[in-house]
């Protein structure tokens, strides 16, 4: 596909099927689409409170007595240009100190930071999404896709659930479509 020729979702659905780390897929869609991604993605914290885990999150993430969870709003950007919000819920005790010190003080994505843990993907769903509409035009940015997915370390096991919802930039981002 040429540089800048927008996707389809059919095909951002199979680029995100493919891989274990949105962040590596999401960076290779935007070189592959001519989407500007300067010096790689960044994750904005979105304010607002803790979504504590529910009981089947809680026994997904196999937690033990006494485990705490953490929560991580961002949206997931390539420079002007929101691709992805993501909510991270993740065990802290599972993951090295100087990881947890980068998920709480950085804009680094969740992906990027826990890359070193050599970590699978396992996804949970997959839903297409279709837009809002006001006056029979969708907004110019809306979501088009949303996943759920556990990741686990190369042990098996869980140590975040990730529910991520995918932006029309990432198929048009001059907003035409």
């Amino acid at each position: 596909m040429a540089g800048g020729e927008p996707g389809t979702i059919e095909a951002l659905q199979a680029a995100l099927t493919g891989g274990d780390s949105t962040t590596e897929t999401l960076e290779r869609w935007c070189a592959a689409h001519g989407l500007p991604c300067p010096g790689g993605l960044t994750a904005q914290r979105l304010p607002g409170p803790a979504r504590p885990p529910g009981r089947l999150r809680r026994r997904r993430l196999q937690l033990r007595v006494g485990e705490r969870v953490r929560y991580r709003r961002v949206l997931l950007r390539a420079g002007a240009l929101v691709l992805c919000e993501a909510e991270n819920w993740y065990v802290p005790a599972r993951l090295p100190v100087w990881m947890n010190r980068l998920l709480d003080r950085s804009t680094i994505p969740f992906g990027r930071v826990v890359a070193p843990l050599g970590f699978r993907r396992h996804r949970l769903s997959t839903v297409l999404l279709r837009p809002p509409t006001a006056g029979g035009q969708p907004p110019r940015r809306h979501g088009v896709l949303r996943q759920e997915a556990m990741l686990t370390r190369p042990d098996g096991l869980p140590f975040c659930e990730v529910v991520e919802t995918f932006t029309s930039d990432l198929l048009d981002p001059t907003g035409r479509r």
